[in-house]
C-alpha cells in the first residue's frame, strides 16, 4: 500500500508497506476474491496440468509402471485417483512447491490381461492413456527361404497373446538393406530385391523374438552339355538335351528342371530348337523360352579349333553359325576334312599339301568355292602332277616378283 496516509486494510493498519496474505482455496475453487475496502481483487489460481506416461503395451506378468508429471506455478498439496477403465485402482499424493515441476512414479497391477484406459484424475486436472496389458505366449515369423530376383517374398508375423488385440510388432531387416518398421500382429508384410542378397529379418514383441532368412537369387537354366553360345542361344551336342539351373554365382541349384514338360528333350536332328524350360526350387518357378542349336559335337569342335587357329576367317565363322542354325553341315565338313588332311601332309614337307592348305584357308577367309574344290581335288590326287608343278611354280614366281618389287 502506498499513499500519504495510514490505511486499514482487512483489519490491519498499513502505511507504505506490503501486506502478505496466505489463503487456502477450497476443493474445486479456482478463484480467490480479496476485498480491500476501497477495491475488490479477483485472483485466479495458476493453470495446472497433469501428464500421464504409460507404455502402449505391457506384459501381464509384471506390474504396470506409470509416471505422473504435475506442472503449475502454484504450490499443490492434493490427492489424485488412478482409474483403470473407470474403476478406482489406487490413490496418488501430489505434493509440489511453487515454481517447481513434480514427477511421481508408481506401479499398479491390473486385475488381468485386457486393454485398459488408464486415467489419473484430481479435482483440478486429469490425464489418460491407453495400455494393452497382454499375456504373450509366443511369436512366430514365417517367410520363404528363397525368392527369385525382382519377385516379392511375403512374410507373416503371428503373435499368440491374450487378449487377441491389434498389437504392434517391431521388424528389422539386415543384409539386403538396413531398415526398421512396425507391423500389426497376425498380419503380413512384403519384401523385394533386384540384386542377389540374403535378408535377415527379425520380429520382436516385448521379450519375444523370431527370426527368418530370405535369399534372393536368379535361377538360370543352362544345358548340362554346353559347347558354346550362338546368337543368344546355347550350342549343344545333338541327341539328348538335359538342362540344369544355376544361381547367380554359377553354382548349381538343387532345382527340378523340365524341358518341354519332361526331364530331357531329344534333339535327334541337328538344327535350331525353341525349348520351353521350367526350373522350380523351393516353391519358386522360372519358366522361359530358350534357343538351342543342336550340332554334331565332333565336327563342331574340329571346326571351332580350325577357326581358332586361323584367327581372321570371317567366312568360316559365318558358315559355322549358319550350319548350327540350319543343321546343314556339308560345306563345313568339306572344309574341315580338307584343312586337317592338308595340315597333316604339309607337316611332312609335301608341296601339294601346302598348296591345298592355302586353298582351304582361302575359302575360310573369302568363301571362294573354287579354292575349296581345288583343295579337295589336290588332296584326292585328281589334278595331274604337271598342273600341280605349274601351280607351285606360279606361286613361287609370284612370290619372287613381289619381293623384287618390294626391294625396288
Amino acid at each position: 500500500m502506498r499513499g500519504p496516509c495510514r490505511y486499514v486494510v482487512m483489519g490491519r493498519e498499513v502505511a507504505n508497506a506490503t501486506l502478505v496474505l496466505e489463503e487456502v482455496l477450497g476443493v474445486g475453487d479456482t478463484e480467490l476474491t480479496l476485498d480491500a475496502g476501497f477495491k475488490v481483487f479477483a485472483l485466479r489460481a495458476p493453470p495446472v496440468s497433469l501428464k500421464l506416461e504409460a507404455p502402449p503395451v505391457a506384459p501381464a506378468h509384471a506390474p504396470l509402471r506409470l509416471a505422473v508429471t504435475l506442472r503449475t506455478r502454484a504450490s499443490v498439496n492434493a490427492s489424485a485417483q488412478l482409474l483403470l477403465n473407470g474403476a478406482p485402482a489406487t490413490s496418488v499424493k501430489l505434493l509440489k512447491r511453487a515454481g517447481e515441476e513434480a514427477r511421481c512414479e508408481l506401479e499398479v497391477r491390473p486385475p488381468g490381461p485386457a486393454l485398459y484406459n488408464v486415467t489419473i484424475r484430481a479435482w483440478f486436472a486429469s490425464a489418460s492413456a491407453s495400455v494393452a496389458y497382454v499375456l504373450a505366449r509366443g511369436l512366430e515369423l514365417d517367410a520363404p527361404a528363397f525368392a527369385l530376383l525382382n519377385r516379392t517374398a511375403e512374410a507373416r508375423v503371428t503373435l499368440r497373446a491374450v487378449p487377441p488385440l491389434r498389437l504392434p510388432v517391431n521388424v528389422t531387416v539386415d543384409g539386403c538393406e538396413r531398415s526398421s518398421f512396425r507391423v500389426e500382429a497376425n498380419s503380413s508384410f512384403k519384401l523385394l530385391y533386384a540384386e542377389p542378397c540374403t535378408a535377415r529379418v527379425t520380429a520382436s514383441f516385448l521379450n519375444f523374438t523370431a527370426r527368418a532368412e530370405i535369399r534372393w537369387d536368379s535361377l538360370s537354366p543352362v544345358p548340362e552339355r554346353l559347347l558354346g553360345v550362338l546368337r543368344g542361344g546355347f550350342v549343344v551336342p545333338n541327341g539328348t538335351v538335359v538342362f540344369a539351373a544355376l544361381f547367380s554365382n554359377g553354382s548349381r541349384a538343387p532345382a527340378r528342371v523340365e524341358v518341354e514338360g519332361a526331364p530331357s528333350f531329344e534333339a535327334s536332328e541337328p538344327g535350331g530348337y525353341a525349348l520351353r524350360v521350367r526350373a522350380e526350387y523351393m516353391g519358386q518357378v522360372n519358366e522361359t523360352l530358350v534357343a538351342v542349336y543342336a550340332v554334331p559335337e565332333e565336327l563342331y569342335r574340329r571346326a571351332s579349333s580350325a577357326l581358332a587357329e586361323l584367327g581372321e576367317a570371317p567366312h568360316l565363322r559365318t558358315a559355322l553359325e549358319e550350319a548350327a542354325a540350319s543343321g546343314e553341315w556339308g560345306r563345313v565338313r568339306d572344309f574341315v576334312e580338307a584343312y586337317e588332311l592338308a595340315k597333316v601332309r604339309s607337316g611332312y614337307g609335301c608341296p601339294v599339301a601346302l598348296i591345298a592348305k592355302r586353298l582351304a584357308e582361302q575359302w575360310a577367309v573369302s568363301g571362294d568355292e573354287g579354292a575349296l574344290r581345288a583343295s579337295k581335288a589336290l588332296l584326292a590326287g585328281e589334278i595331274p602332277l604337271y598342273l600341280v608343278a605349274a601351280a607351285l611354280a606360279a606361286a613361287l614366281t609370284g612370290r619372287k616378283l613381289r619381293k623384287r618389287r618390294a626391294s625396288a
